[in-house]
């Protein structure tokens, strides 16, 4: 999302069928391979147990910028991913890939006789994530918490439908899609409880900011160490 949201609330913004064809098939593609990764790892042994895969999923809040203008506002959604990653005593080094999912409120006024009638947000994203584990002796022996950092790519996709009452004519409506990419930060911040020597779950809460939209996650995590 970003600044174009905005462009799409000005009526700017135009839908091309093949570009959003495109961005479809690019979305189950990424969800399919990080699926595929997830499943597959589950089947091999590994000698060292530096070695894990992780499942996530939660709820997720989407905050819109305040313009002053429209004051649009999302529904809670739901965010859910998989991914691999590396331990080396108090560090991890983790690859993953996620996707959020959110319900804009309608019936929302933009201007005379204009309303914003609803709509979604999607977004993508393909995260490298460095995480530092702290001392448990700061805390209840048999919990672990932790801090992380994450760097990745983000896809976007928006639908957003306008609805126009007219005096003179009948009334209409129109759909405006849009889709953008572009480079993304998240800060992660969670606790974890161990299962079994090789099994931690954790609750985290995730926070991802772009120019005009934020991200506010809160998710279960199920870590399976080899």
């Amino acid at each position: 999302m970003g600044g174009s949201f905005f462009n799409v609330l000005n009526l700017r913004v135009l839908y091309h069928e093949g570009n959003h064809l495109k961005g479809v098939l690019v979305k189950y593609l990424f969800l399919g391979i990080f699926c595929s990764l997830f499943l597959s790892l589950s089947a091999f042994g590994f000698e060292h147990t530096n070695v894990y895969i992780h499942g996530f999923g939660g709820a997720n809040y989407l905050i819109l910028k305040d313009t002053g203008d429209a004051k649009l506002k999302a529904e809670p959604g739901y965010m859910f991913g998989a991914g691999v990653g590396l331990k080396f005593d108090n560090t991890r080094v983790e690859i993953e890939g996620a996707y959020r999912y959110n319900d804009f409120k309608d019936s929302v006024a933009l201007g005379p006789n204009v309303f914003f009638d609803g709509g979604k947000t999607e977004k993508l994203t393909c995260f490298v994530n460095f995480f530092y584990d702290l001392p448990s002796d700061w805390f209840i022996d048999y919990l672990r918490p932790y801090i992380g950092l994450g760097a990745g790519y983000k896809f976007d996709w928006e639908e957003m439908r306008i609805w126009v009452f007219e005096y003179s004519q009948s009334d209409w409506g129109a759909t405006y899609n849009y889709t953008g990419n572009g480079s993304t930060g998240q800060v992660i911040l969670g606790v974890g409880l161990p299962i079994t020597r090789s099994t931690i779950t954790k609750i985290e809460y995730r926070l991802l900011k772009d120019e005009n939209v934020t991200n506010h996650s809160v998710l279960l995590n199920l870590d399976r160490s080899f």
